[in-house]
């Protein structure tokens, strides 16, 4: 998806609450979409909204097939935001998935 290239562009080059915007507008389009729930919670996140992005973290994860839900670079993103929130119960659970 052409939209989807243009909000990581956003998303690298700083401009994060027009690409959080953005990918909002696209999540009311797919939103079963996993690989986009993951990049709007790596947006919330970086934008220091770790709630918000715990629970896209956890759609995306919702979202993923059965012999995808090992997918390690959501599961890491998680943890981290888990770390960065400062719940670290949570985010040593996360971490022992990674394991």
């Amino acid at each position: 998806i052409a939209q989807t290239r243009i909000i990581l562009n956003q998303h690298q080059s700083e401009k994060l609450t027009q690409a959080r915007d953005n990918l909002k507008k696209l999540l009311e389009t797919y939103p079963d979409d996993a690989q986009l729930w993951s990049e709007y919670g790596n947006i919330l996140s970086s934008l220091k909204n770790y709630d918000a992005a715990i629970e896209a973290y956890h759609k995306s994860l919702d979202l993923l097939k059965d012999d995808e839900k090992s997918n390690w670079s959501i599961v890491y993103a998680l943890a981290v935001t888990y770390d960065q929130n400062g719940n670290r119960e949570a985010k040593n659970i996360c971490s022992k998935r990674l394991i």
